[in-house]
């Protein structure tokens, strides 16, 4: 947390758990039919899991596929 408040730091992972405790924002990204990557959603970490904007970052986080 100390280095946060001087640098930007990305963490890739699939656990849940882990970006819920280490983030204060969340991006989902799934590669599509042409295997193109795209950013479904991008938003506080907080808001991402409580209440997603995008039906395919619900079905993602709440195990639905994955």
């Amino acid at each position: 947390m100390e280095l946060a408040k001087k640098y930007t730091i990305i963490i890739v992972t699939h656990n849940m758990e882990q970006a819920t405790r280490v983030s204060d924002m969340a991006a989902f990204m799934m590669i599509d039919e042409n295997k193109i990557g795209r950013l479904h959603e991008y938003s506080p970490t907080s808001e991402m899991f409580l209440s997603p904007k995008d039906k395919i970052t619900e079905d993602y986080i709440t195990g639905r596929f994955g």
